[in-house]
């Protein structure tokens, strides 16, 4: 067998923001909230992938969100980041919920 990760877990965060997208869809939170959540979650996954952490919700630690959330202060105003830490913590509450 290979060490090589599947497509499926290359993609476990990735397929996980597709599930969460459907369930603020389902609740009927406003198309605003929904942008700002989805795009908080994409941003982290993308920053994940830059560089090179792992992309499995189980192996996400809190150094990866505060790496990410440093990242977005240095890039951002602090509210921007205030939002993105925030639509990342619905995001893992949320996976919690879920039993991710």
């Amino acid at each position: 067998m290979s060490n090589q990760p599947s497509i499926e877990q290359d993609g476990d965060l990735t397929v996980n923001i597709q599930s969460f997208l459907r369930h603020l869809k389902a609740e009927n939170k406003s198309p605003a909230t929904i942008s700002t959540y989805i795009e908080a979650a994409n941003l982290f996954d993308e920053f994940l992938r830059v560089h090179g952490y792992t992309r499995l919700l189980a192996g996400i630690r809190a150094e990866h969100v505060e790496l990410f959330i440093t990242t977005q202060l240095d890039l951002h105003a602090a509210a921007t980041a205030a939002n993105r830490y925030r639509s990342l913590q619905s995001f893992f509450k949320w996976a919690l919920a879920e039993g991710e």
